[in-house]
């Protein structure tokens, strides 16, 4: 039975050699043996630099070959739909979600339903952990009470830690990872929540807070990609399904109903990069920052901290499609690596996350 959806002012459509070996006794012509052997290990030592200097030169650019624009992708829009579990979207049937299930059954899609979120389970963390590539721990960011002034601590025991990248300046995310790499990627971070404001900072180019309003929220990006400079890089946050978890309890009739309302708002965006001839060449990420139990998220429990992830690229079929073939698991701080690795962009020393773009 189809679940019907909220009004919520929704307006839009759903449509569809550095070591150099010497020798003063090599010089002076005197131990042959020992010029034969500090030159046969120097060959190898040489041809050992050769390749990993080759392989230093393949991360720079990326794996996927060239870097921006001439990745594999040249666009990536990430979905964070707040709230959302893994086990609550692998319950739904095709009718309560059609178009993620859509995604999701395609070739063109790879997916894992319990993907695992960070310690603790605040959206703050969580957040910050995916759009980094970092834990909390590296972050400095726990709680949903952070904020800047943390970044630069006056006390050693008042609780707050600056990130391991260093302190005075925001933990790396994509949008800087991508600034760093090509300053001509427009970047955009649209929300519903309002704390995600405190991670703006040069590298975002385009800042939009739907004051906790999804289709408020949808409704900047589908304008944004119909405009002539469409971002190309994206994050995207929906409120919603976490809202109605917190007031009704994740499972609950209303939780399912706002997650179908979800459902409605990425085929709102997939439509718009449809419409523009944009589907080509962009990479959909969709995923959450949490689960939940009950009316919260704060214990540690498979709830609460299984998520889904997807990746989806609407006209190339994945190299592995479905939900196999992660290698024991996946993590929400793989999400940053994997994006940027499919647009040929590098990361940095910091990123704790895997790059599963190969299989794209």
């Amino acid at each position: 039975m189809t679940v019907p959806q909220p009004d919520r002012g929704r307006k839009l459509n759903s449509s569809p050699g550095r070591i150099r070996y010497t020798s003063e006794r090599a010089k002076n012509g005197r131990d042959r043996f020992h010029v034969y052997s500090f030159k046969a290990v120097e060959s190898r030592v040489m041809s050992v630099a050769l390749f990993r200097t080759f392989f230093q030169l393949l991360a720079l650019i990326g794996v996927n070959g060239d870097g921006w624009p001439n990745g594999k992708f040249k666009r990536a829009i990430i979905i964070g739909l707040d709230g959302l579990g893994g086990y609550y979207l692998r319950n739904t049937s095709y009718h309560q979600a059609p178009n993620l299930w859509k995604v999701m059954t395609s070739p063109q899609a790879c997916y894992n339903f319990l993907a695992r979120a960070e310690y603790p389970l605040s959206s703050a963390a969580n957040w910050a952990a995916l759009l980094t590539g970092m834990t909390p721990s590296e972050t400095g960011i726990l709680t949903n009470d952070w904020d800047t002034s943390s970044l630069h601590p006056k006390v050693l025991t008042d609780g707050r830690v600056p990130p391991v990248s260093g302190e005075g300046n925001l933990p790396p995310t994509i949008f800087k990872l991508a600034k760093n790499q090509n300053k001509d990627i427009r970047t955009a971070l649209v929300y519903s929540w309002h704390w995600l404001g405190k991670l703006v900072d040069r590298n975002v180019d385009r800042e939009f807070f739907g004051g906790n309003y999804d289709w408020k929220t949808t409704e900047y990006l589908v304008q944004q990609i119909k405009s002539g400079s469409p971002p190309d890089l994206t994050f995207i946050q929906f409120s919603g399904i976490d809202d109605a978890g917190h007031s009704s309890g994740w499972g609950s009739k209303a939780y399912y109903t706002a997650l179908a309302y979800m459902d409605g708002l990425v085929d709102d965006i997939l439509g718009a990069l449809l419409e523009k001839s944009l589907l080509d060449g962009t990479l959909i990420a969709i995923t959450s920052d949490h689960g939940g139990y009950r009316k919260g998220h704060g214990d540690w429990m498979r709830p609460t901290t299984q998520v889904p992830i997807i990746f989806f690229s609407p006209h190339r079929d994945m190299q592995e499609p479905g939900d196999k073939g992660w290698g024991g698991w996946l993590d929400i701080k793989d999400v940053a690596p994997t994006v940027l690795g499919a647009m040929g962009i590098r990361t940095s020393k910091y990123q704790r996350g895997r790059d599963f773009s190969a299989r794209f």
